[in-house]
């Protein structure tokens, strides 16, 4: 009867996690307008099924495949785009308690299901149309399974760890390095290899030709010194030092909120340090396995391909070893303070993260829905609208008469004046976002448009959108141009001459 009742109640604490974080999921995610990315995706599944194989290598179609059927369905809004990954993100919760379990304990399962479910890190990146939360979770499912079989050699898990990882590299090229942990796990953890572990390998080897076919014109953007558009630069330490960061304290307390940011990435060291030499003196091979995960899957930080949510995976052990730690303070009243603590810098960047204050990547925060209207509302529809942003593109997609400003600076001046020759009483708006967007590269010719348009033309209205009220301190500490307002949106009319 106690470990029936044990029992029911384990899964009831489960549930009750688990609703939790689907709530935090759910909340908010139709607030913010979809960003670059995003709206990149929300336009391509509108293709054709067959077109969408390889429309966006090296990420995997699977994702594009999902969100396709799912939008004839549920529709192209904010909501239902994003629900997919609340969904994933979830499930990944789940799985990582069933691995954690695996390893360790229901007590330190509980835990983890806890940490992930409540993480901002997590949270943010379960909130996007992307592919982030489906890489998780097939991650997870695949790791889980492939345990599962190496400790039971029965099929059913060889075959759901065949299929979870048949999705897993149909989602990211960046899967093999799941796959190089799970190869160095069978060899150094479980120290065998199985005639059908050769055979299923060999099997999804096939089942991947066409991709792997696909993805060899761009394979070369995960190498050293490339993809410099998404990289962390920095030396080794400095890299794993912002993962960690990013992984547990979140991307929406600012790195430069010292007196919040050092004390909590302290706590969540001092948590995973205490975590790792518990489980090494306890049961060394649950270490050498975490320890083999972690190495796997943080060896993509040599890579550019090493921004946080590019290595979630790397995650997933580091949630662990922090249960882990956790579950092994004693005496009771010093594992509160440590559970408290934790609950006040989660809250307070949860907090951030539905107030829309000091994100990280603050184009999450840009409101192109608004920017649109605005524009809509102090202009005509043969008015000429100067920009370089795909999120304002796609929400200010009924306006016809609109130009890109790119690279080509003359082209710009060209096109503005051609129209104030067929419209002399027109006007001509710029939407100017220097760093938002789907790759920052404009910033010099949106600058030099913007003030050979002040002393050419008469400035008609001006409106800045998007404060970030941590600017400065991000002049200080990284030397990159961070303006107070991340858009500006100003119109112009032809001046007049006596």
């Amino acid at each position: 009867m106690t470990s029936n009742s044990n029992a029911v109640k384990n899964n009831l604490i489960l549930g009750l996690i688990l609703s939790v974080g689907f709530l935090l999921r759910v909340c908010g995610i139709s607030f913010r307008s979809f960003f670059a990315d995003e709206v990149f995706v929300v336009r391509a599944i509108q293709n054709p099924f067959s077109c969408l194989f390889a429309i966006d290598a090296p990420h995997g179609p699977l994702p594009f495949y999902i969100l396709h059927f799912w939008s004839k369905v549920f529709g192209l809004s904010e909501f239902w785009m994003r629900m997919p990954s609340v969904i994933f993100g979830v499930l990944t919760c789940y799985l990582i308690y069933k691995i954690t379990v695996e390893l360790t304990d229901k007590r330190t399962g509980l835990i983890a299901a806890a940490i992930a479910a409540l993480s901002p890190f997590l949270i943010l990146y379960d909130q996007t149309a992307r592919w982030y939360s489906l890489f998780m979770l097939a991650s997870t499912s695949s790791v889980y399974f492939f345990m599962s079989y190496m400790k039971t050699n029965r099929i059913y898990p060889l075959l759901m760890f065949s299929i979870s990882t048949l999705a897993l590299l149909h989602t990211e090229s960046i899967a093999l390095f799941i796959i190089l942990f799970e190869v160095l796990t069978a060899v150094f953890y479980f120290k065998k290899w199985t005639s059908k572990l050769t055979a299923t390998f060999s099997v999804l080897s096939l089942l991947c030709v066409p991709w792997a076919l696909a993805l060899a014109s761009s394979f070369h953007r995960v190498t050293p010194g490339n993809f410099a558009e998404r990289g962390v630069a920095g030396g080794v330490l400095y890299k794993l030092g912002y993962l960690f960061y990013s992984f547990t304290v979140g991307q929406t307390i600012s790195p430069f909120d010292l007196y919040v940011s050092l004390p909590a990435a302290g706590l969540f060291l001092i948590l995973a340090l205490f975590g790792l030499i518990k489980i090494w003196q306890k049961n060394r091979p649950t270490a050498i396995f975490l320890v083999l995960f972690s190495a796997a899957t943080m060896a993509q930080v040599f890579t550019q391909v090493n921004l946080p949510h590019y290595m979630m995976h790397a995650a997933i052990p580091l949630i662990i070893l922090i249960s882990i730690g956790i579950n092994e303070i004693r005496p009771v009243t010093f594992k509160g303070l440590a559970i408290a603590a934790i609950l006040i810098i989660y809250g307070y960047s949860l907090n951030n993260l539905y107030t829309g204050q000091q994100y990280n990547r603050m184009e999450f925060m840009d409101d192109w829905r608004e920017v649109a209207l605005y524009v809509r509302d102090i202009s005509d529809k043969e008015d000429l609208i100067i920009h370089s942003n795909d999120s304002f593109a796609y929400y200010n997609k009924d306006r016809k008469n609109t130009a890109l400003y790119g690279n080509d600076l003359q082209g710009s001046k060209d096109t503005v004046i051609e129209y104030f020759k067929t419209r002399p009483s027109g006007k001509v708006v710029l939407v100017y976002s220097p760093l938002s967007g789907l790759f920052v590269r404009d910033q010099n010719t949106g600058q030099s448009l913007k003030e050979w348009l002040e002393k050419n033309y008469s400035s008609v209205k001006k409106r800045s959108f998007s404060k970030d009220s941590y600017y400065i301190s991000k002049r200080a500490y990284v030397k990159r141009s961070f303006p107070e307002f991340r858009i500006s949106v100003s119109s112009y009319s032809k001046k007049r001459t006596r």
